[in-house]
């Protein structure tokens, strides 16, 4: 996307307050925020949010297939700057892929497809880690302060987005089972 295509961040929150309220899927609106994301941080080419879904750690949530290709890569060698961002609650970003050792692996996989920095940013409930919004340049050194800071914008939102949903799932889960639970009560 070319700059005069970028969206302003708080054109973008905007929207992403408007996703909060809507009737899409957790899936729809956590891709929703991080193509936002994508559009809003300069450098950015696709985005994708790591996450756990039924005990596994993966790309749920992407802006292009690219993400989740590359990121299989640190989910087989478990390490990468999206699950390292996950795990520590810290912002990790790879400067240049080139020359950054923490990672080999994910490293080469990105490479290959012509990524060559990255911004892993961890999506928190307070002081716990939900998830991580990664954005991914085709160059070296595109994520500067401005492009952490916003990217942390975003991640704050797609956090509660998450935190949101399972808060309902868990509520509605308890009320079906209530609901059974007092179906298979015998009358007295």
């Amino acid at each position: 996307m070319n700059k005069a295509a970028r969206f302003a961040p708080q054109r973008s929150l905007q929207e992403v307050s408007a996703l909060l309220i809507s009737e899409q899927t957790v899936a729809h609106t956590l891709t929703s925020v991080a193509s936002l994301a994508v559009a809003s941080v300069s450098g950015a080419m696709f985005g994708g949010i790591t996450m756990m879904v039924d005990d596994r750690v993966g790309t749920y949530a992407f802006t292009d297939p690219t993400c989740a290709e590359i990121d299989q890569a640190q989910y087989g060698s478990g390490r990468g700057p999206c699950l390292e961002a996950f795990r520590s609650g810290a912002v990790i970003v790879v400067d240049s892929l080139a020359v950054d050792r923490r990672f080999p692996e994910f490293s080469a996989s990105a490479m290959a497809h012509g990524v060559r920095s990255t911004l892993s940013v961890p999506m928190l409930a307070g002081a716990t880690s939900v998830g991580a919004l990664n954005l991914y340049a085709g160059v070296e050194h595109a994520f500067g302060d401005h492009e952490n800071q916003t990217g942390r914008l975003f991640a704050a939102q797609a956090a509660v987005v998450l935190v949101n949903a399972q808060a309902y799932w868990g509520a509605h889960l308890r009320g079906e089972q209530l609901q059974m639970a007092l179906q298979s009560r015998e009358p007295i």
